[in-house]
């Protein structure tokens, strides 16, 4: 998913919006083929899915799988890439979905099931209004929702009185306007709660029902100005943010600007050029400023735009640490990353290793067992621990028959890593995670071999929730000392 969705949401968007980067198309039916063939694979005998292959399937997961095959089936036919989605694997995702939403306890993931379906065909009105008559106790991402599957089936009267509902939730503050839940039942993690996700969907409800509502602008400069650099804390974040611009930029004149725009550094002129719909997507050259442009204090910034269009500011700010340590740090959890050296002995018929914590260099061809500790104070969904390699090592993939004496993982019994939701190495990092994360100790573990003789840092160790990483912890770095053997 972590690839498909992203790629289908850019094809989607690109199709929408008429717009096309040569760039990006080459990429794209690669990253669109390799999806596909993922999804199908991690489809659970259910006909749903989970986080990943090996979990539960899940009503939330599910519909978000659903839905990007449903947009899939939808634009690539538009499209001269080649690819069909399976529809087979839609109406089996279908059907496992409506089976799911009996036992659906929350409302939100309730009304986003609903939601997915009624891009379906296969969604029953009552469904909607059982949840309607529910509508006051709702969050404003799950009006949304219930909003735009209500106007999906065409039940207008519905969808006007939640729009009014909407309209006297908008959080108004610094010019800027926003929708979000402040209640204390909600983790503030989760995405019932979440402010940009919120506001994407509800400029999404206001583009398609009210193009000229000057609260869109107000909203859009809302989430402009809560990007992380150049996303918005996780693709699943971004995603929706990106599908409410483009619901509103194919209703506007935006993709067709025709102005003269200059930007100035203390009355010094750095840029100007003429915007058309030939060359608005055009990536702009790097602007170096020299040091003898920039004042002691303040400098001023001038931006000017004469013509018919919009122009849009952002700024982020980037800097470096030249330090050759890193810290521990910990934002919502506690990571610790500890070294062991693997010795063989026979025992029996067995090859039985001994595990001896490491405070020295290793000698290439020794095997190291890491164990990472994880500690959290309040539960958690969709947990991922990624941890780096020393630049010498190899990670050994296959250890399920490592026999470790007094190591509870590798006794030669179970395989130990079906507890992870997912466990994958790269070539850089071992990824593992957990679906769900209680307010307990969890350690992880893996073992790696020692090739290259060499002096290496090692970067830390990274806990963070894959779509709320602001909630984070790492290792600090380590040394890691590989001599050649004798």
């Amino acid at each position: 998913m972590a690839r498909f969705l992203p790629s289908v949401m850019v094809s989607s968007v690109l199709s929408d919006l008429g717009l096309s980067y040569p760039e990006i198309d080459e990429e794209l039916p690669n990253y669109i083929n390799d999806g596909l063939m993922v999804l199908y694979k991690r489809q659970h005998y259910d006909d749903g899915w989970g986080w990943y292959e090996n979990d539960d399937t899940s009503a939330y997961m599910t519909a978000y799988v659903l839905y990007g095959l449903i947009e899939a089936a939808r634009i690539l036919p538009e499209t001269d890439l080649g690819i069909d989605v399976d529809e087979g694997v839609i109406e089996r995702g279908t059907r496992s979905l409506i089976s799911q939403l009996d036992g659906i306890d929350s409302d939100s993931e309730k009304v986003y099931a609903l939601y997915v379906l009624s891009y379906t065909g296969e969604l029953k009105q009552e469904w909607l209004d059982e949840m309607f008559d529910k509508r006051k106790d709702l969050t404003s991402i799950s009006k949304a929702m219930l909003l735009l599957a209500y106007e999906n089936l065409g039940a207008e009267a519905k969808a006007a009185e939640l729009y009014e509902m909407l309209m006297a939730e908008g959080i108004e503050e610094n010019g800027y306007v926003h929708w979000g839940y402040d209640g204390e039942e909600f983790y503030w993690w989760q995405w019932e709660a979440d402010e940009v996700e919120t506001t994407a969907y509800m400029v999404r409800v206001m583009a398609r029902r009210d193009i000229d509502n000057p609260l869109i602008a107000s909203a859009l400069r809302w989430l402009i100005a809560h990007r992380t650099g150049t996303y918005w804390r996780s693709t699943k974040a971004s995603g929706k943010v990106i599908y409410a611009m483009t619901d509103y930029l194919s209703r506007t004149g935006e993709l067709e600007p025709d102005y003269d725009l200059t930007l100035d550094l203390n009355g010094e002129t750095l840029l100007s050029l003429h915007v058309t719909e030939d060359n608005m997507l055009d990536e702009l050259e790097t602007i170096v400023i020299p040091d003898e442009s920039l004042n002691t204090g303040d400098n001023t910034l001038t931006l000017t735009k004469n013509g018919s269009g919009s122009v849009y500011l952002a700024s982020s700010f980037t800097y470096y640490v030249d330090t050759p340590d890193v810290d521990p740090l910990n934002e919502g959890f506690d990571v610790d990353r500890r070294y062991y050296l693997l010795e063989r002995k026979k025992q029996g018929r067995e090859i039985v290793y001994v595990k001896t914590p490491l405070d020295g260099p290793v000698t290439s061809g020794d095997e190291i067992l890491v164990e990472l500790d994880v500690d959290c104070d309040t539960f958690s969904e969709y947990f991922l621990l990624e941890d780096y390699f020393p630049a010498g090592c190899e990670v050994i993939v296959d250890d399920e028959n490592y026999i470790i004496e007094g190591d509870d993982y590798y006794n030669g019994d179970s395989p130990y890593w079906y507890w992870y939701a997912g466990r994958e190495f790269r070539d850089e990092r071992a990824a593992l995670s957990l679906t769900y994360m209680y307010d307990d100790g969890y350690t992880f573990k893996y073992i790696m071999r020692a090739q290259i003789p060499g002096r290496y840092s090692v970067m830390p160790a990274e806990a963070y929730l894959m779509y709320y990483p602001t909630k984070y912890g790492r290792t600090g770095s380590d040394d890691f000392i590989i001599n050649d053997a004798e």
